[in-house]
């Protein structure tokens, strides 16, 4: 019994001894001073944290004191130890390849450009926000690009079977500041980042930032990786996905894809409703790789040397309503070499807007929307023209209802044509029935007359659509380039139209909740009495109201200015045709009392008549 007391006593103080050397007592009386600057350095690293995320933090074990060691943490050359990180990959090559993975404070480096303003994290380096300045949300704050500042733009290799990301490695910055002013009278400006994980493994990255442009210039420079990259090939990876910009979610969303240009060819992912997705483009010739919206895209673009392949990779997640949010990750592929790889891109984050992304001569633009591919340049046309109006006309209102009246005058004899064909058939539909009621049992014969009565005539059944038809194209690139281009969003006309990409709403209609957007109705008011007045049949009387109401639906949620050009071309065509019905009845009724008129009647009467014109005095005789 006293042995099992004994037993107790002593390991309760074994235990008494453990605890007590635990505490911050012991560890002052032992390490005196190097503890205490030890643990204001930790709660300095702690209180430095953004945005939620853990910091790396110093774990190495307490060493006996070193005057040395009041130096921060940040200036050391401590790195981590494997027994540190929880990634079991990144622990197998801190042990394998004996890397030297340093430890350091992350920074935010914030570029004021004239433009926009970006922040660069230097854990990655990773892209925080892309803030543009001269464009405004849905919340009528600047619009904020960058969907997930975190691990959204860092360097991947493929090592056994694996890829070693360095999304989460702090890179050491040479600015000395945290803030960099972009003007005219400071142009451009460069930060390097550079990664050191010892033996001369050194990954460098160069941005160059300019004041008068939404993209930045990098260059990468990554020397002694070879003993543990496997394969030929390294990863620039883009994996932020860009936020929705737009009042219309829905819209938005469904514009928004990923694009990259592989030699002359354009291709296109797009996730759809799927959970998740990708497109592999390995051993491909890639000159850029980018991520749209509706009015804004980010794209890696290749100088130096093509890329090899792309790889995106899509999401989805509940969005506004039945609409799911598209969120992409851009992974583009470029050559690895094993004496060093030394690459440059330009990276761009801005708006859609076809001037811009000409500029940098490598087809972007081409990912815009102006029609399929056989009307495009009709697309780029009309573009064209509503910008170089605009700068002699500044509102785009009015540069619509100038553009309008300059399409009708081109089409002018596409019309003229159209309708003259119309008012031919209308003459001749009496004598066409009267053949159809005659000819009902036998279609040949019937066939065969109703061409001969053409022809007699002069009339081409053709005439009225073909002209029509030669005009869809222009119709159909117009509703394209009015409904996305940039250049119309949040441009004010006059009164309550403020913004020429969404509707015209006027008010909210109260107990219904549905918007009041006028110029959908205007446009189907002029549509209706544009139809009215060249629908002559009586069978196709109910296509006067039926035709005005469906396209009045449809576009009722439509742009402003869609509805205003189209809203202008039906009061255009409806004059139009007036002016040319007048014209007809008065060129008419002058060459009915012309010599020439009268004596082509006489010549006509004494012409032997035609069977249709013998039958018709035979059944007035009886």
């Amino acid at each position: 019994m006293d042995f099992d007391k004994k037993t107790i006593i002593g390991l309760l103080l074994i235990g008494l001894v453990i605890v007590f050397t635990n505490t911050d007592l012991y560890k002052k009386l032992v390490f005196g001073e190097q503890y205490v600057e030890q643990q204001r350095l930790a709660e300095q690293q702690k209180g430095q944290t953004e945005s939620g995320r853990d910091v790396l933090v110093d774990s190495l074990e307490l060493t006996p004191p070193v005057k040395t060691m009041k130096e921060p943490v940040a200036e050391t050359q401590e790195s981590i130890r494997a027994a540190d990180v929880d990634n079991i990959l990144l622990r197998n090559l801190i042990n394998d390849y004996q890397l030297e993975v340093p430890v350091r404070d992350e920074r935010i480096i914030t570029i004021d450009a004239p433009d926009y303003i970006g922040k660069i994290s230097t854990r990655g380096p990773s892209i925080v926000s892309w803030t543009l300045k001269n464009y405004l949300g849905p919340d009528s704050l600047p619009v904020q690009l960058i969907n997930d500042g975190y691990e959204n733009f860092y360097l991947s290799f493929p090592v056994d079977g694996d890829s070693l990301h360095l999304a989460d490695f702090v890179y050491d910055v040479d600015s000395p500041v945290d803030r960099l002013q972009l003007s005219e009278s400071n142009p451009s400006q460069s930060i390097v980042l550079q990664l050191d994980l010892g033996q001369g493994r050194t990954v460098q990255q160069t941005f160059t930032f300019h004041f008068d442009s939404y993209s930045f210039d990098l260059n990468i420079d990554i020397q002694n990786f070879e003993k543990f990259v496997d394969g030929l090939t390294y990863s620039l990876v883009l994996g932020s996905g860009l936020n929705s910009t737009e009042h219309d979610f829905a819209n938005d969303m469904s514009r928004t894809k990923g694009y990259a240009r592989a030699g002359d060819e354009i291709e296109e992912y797009d996730v759809s409703d799927e959970e998740s997705g990708s497109k592999e483009l390995i051993d491909w010739t890639i000159n850029w790789a980018a991520v749209r919206t509706k009015y804004f895209t980010s794209a890696l673009i290749a100088r130096s040397q093509s890329g090899k392949g792309v790889i995106f990779r899509g999401k989805t997640q509940s969005g506004e309503g039945d609409a799911l949010f598209k969120k992409y990750d851009v992974e583009l592929l470029m050559p690895f070499s094993r004496r060093g790889t030394s690459d440059a891109f330009t990276v761009y984050l801005g708006p859609l807007k076809y001037s811009v992304l000409q500029s940098y001569d490598v087809g972007l633009e081409d990912m815009m929307s102006l029609g399929p591919t056989f009307i495009r340049f009709l697309g780029k046309i009309v573009l064209w023209s509503i910008t170089h109006l605009y700068s002699i006309i500044p509102n785009y209102g009015w540069v619509i209802i100038v553009f309008s009246i300059l399409v009708k005058l081109l089409l002018h004899p596409l019309t003229k044509k159209s309708y003259q064909s119309m008012k031919e058939m209308q003459k001749v539909q009496p004598l066409m029935q009267e053949l159809r009621e005659k000819y009902k049992d036998n279609p040949q014969k019937m066939n065969q007359e109703v061409m001969k009565l053409y022809k007699e005539h002069s009339v081409n059944p053709l005439g009225g659509c073909l002209p029509m038809l030669l005009q869809l194209p222009l119709l159909y690139a117009l509703f394209e380039v009015f409904r996305t281009t940039i250049e119309f969003r949040g441009a004010p006309f006059i009164g309550w139209i403020t913004d020429l990409s969404g509707p015209d709403t006027l008010m909210t209609i109260p107990g219904l909740g549905v918007p009041l957007n006028v110029l959908p109705l205007v446009m189907g008011i002029t549509m209706f009495l544009q139809q009215k007045s060249t629908m002559t049949d009586p069978k196709q009387k109910a296509l006067i109201y039926m035709m005005p109401g469906l396209m009045t639906f449809f576009f009722y949620s439509f742009p402003s200015g869609l509805n205003l050009y189209y809203t202008l071309f039906n009061l255009l065509t409806i004059a139009h045709q007036r002016m040319i019905s007048t014209d007809s009845k008065d060129n008419q009724g002058k060459n009915n009392n012309t010599p020439t008129a009268t004596v082509a009647k006489k010549a006509t009467s004494k012409r032997r008549l035609s069977r249709l014109d013998m039958m018709r005095q035979i059944s007035k005789k009886k």
